[in-house]
């Protein structure tokens, strides 16, 4: 069996988030997602029905700490261990503060006028689950402005929890 993992990691965590994305503010327009793969500055181009630029989406995942560690178990022993399950237990607290330098990371970064920033929650710590997902974004850095960006939206993998922050907030 041969595993394309960059085909994959960009359809996983760009694609997907990018079509939820597309069934929350596009749900009934006739648009094209172009995903880019590559050192540029965005992640995707969205075009109107006469090909002019809406806008482009840079996409960011938040995984669980250790994140990597815990696929590698999963895969290479198709569960975790009791000692994995009784010490991997990450607090919404710390997540949080994970959510909160990722979106900090990518202020940093200049990109294109007419940027998204989509922001994909973990499905471990958030899967449908309004409550939570409302707690990881009530207890985000203040600091955490759209600043270059059009918009940042927050949103759990499913799609079913979405927050949005704009200029004006």
């Amino acid at each position: 069996i041969t595993i394309f993992v960059k085909p994959l990691k960009i359809l996983i965590e760009e694609a997907f988030v990018v079509y939820q994305y597309r069934k929350r503010f596009y749900k009934d327009r006739d648009i094209s997602i172009e995903l880019r793969d590559g050192n540029q500055n965005f992640d995707a181009i969205i075009s109107d029905e006469n090909e002019q630029l809406l806008e482009y989406v840079e996409v960011t995942c938040v995984p669980q700490e250790d994140d990597h560690l815990l696929r590698k178990e999963l895969a290479d022993k198709g569960g975790y261990s009791l000692e994995t399950m009784l010490t991997s237990n990450p607090t919404l607290d710390s997540y949080v503060k994970l959510v909160s330098k990722g979106i900090l990371d990518k202020l940093e970064k200049v990109y294109p006028a007419k940027t998204t920033l989509l922001v994909a929650l973990s499905a471990e710590m958030i899967v449908e689950d309004e409550e939570r997902f409302k707690y990881v974004v009530s207890k985000l850095d203040p600091a955490i402005k759209p600043g270059n960006f059009s918009q940042i939206v927050i949103l759990d993998e499913p799609g079913a929890n979405y927050h949005t922050i704009k200029p004006s907030e």
